[in-house]
């Protein structure tokens, strides 16, 4: 909307005596907020009308405690994200508590990805072990489940920081008997329009 003031029309430019100038620069406004909310709301990329999804499932001995804390991150270049397992979906599978949730995915520059699961860091502990999972290969394209499989290494510290580092001191790839399994699936999503 175009507001008229004694010295100027606010998005039309100097304020003219002339009708025909006042109706071209209210036009003038009208069309430009046209190709605004235009360049905003549509895009023929069927890519930007879908989510990519990496769903995932860890799964742990059913005779292991596990700390409801215990965070689950997705690393990735444009940064993580991440929850809890006291917020993911489980169930008991055979010998085994099967953990289940998900995380959107974007295109990245570099292609590494990892599925890091921390303990909580207590105060005063030094003991704290990551698990972390190399996601490499991943595409946004669908996929089916892949296998089972276990950790790539393991890293005291804060491995959500040093996931992109070649080497780091604290990493090992000699795995704990009672480590986490995960598997993967990739799925696309509609993106719902929310009215705002």
């Amino acid at each position: 909307m175009c507001i008229e003031s004694t010295t100027s029309l606010i998005c039309g430019g100097p304020f003219y005596e002339n009708t025909n100038m006042k109706f071209l620069s209210a036009n003038g406004c009208l069309l430009m907020l046209l190709l605004f909310c235009c360049l905003g709301c549509g895009n023929a990329d069927t890519d930007s009308q879908v989510l990519h999804v990496l769903q995932f499932e860890l799964r742990f001995q059913k005779s292991f405690t596990l700390d409801p804390k215990t965070s689950i991150t997705l690393v990735a270049g444009h940064g993580e994200d991440g929850t809890r397992v006291q917020d993911c979906k489980n169930e008991v599978e055979g010998d085994f508590v099967v953990l289940r949730d998900e995380f959107l995915l974007f295109k990245e520059r570099r292609p590494e990805r990892g599925l890091i699961v921390a303990p909580r860091l207590v105060e005063g502990s030094t003991n704290a072990v990551a698990q972390v999972f190399r996601l490499r290969g991943i595409s946004l394209a669908p996929s089916d489940w892949i296998a089972w499989r276990k950790p790539d290494y393991v890293e005291s510290g804060s491995a959500n920081w040093t996931f992109l580092d070649q080497s780091v001191p604290g990493r090992s790839t000699a795995l704990p008997n009672n480590c986490f399994e995960l598997r993967y699936k990739i799925i696309t999503k509609p993106r719902s329009r929310t009215p705002r």
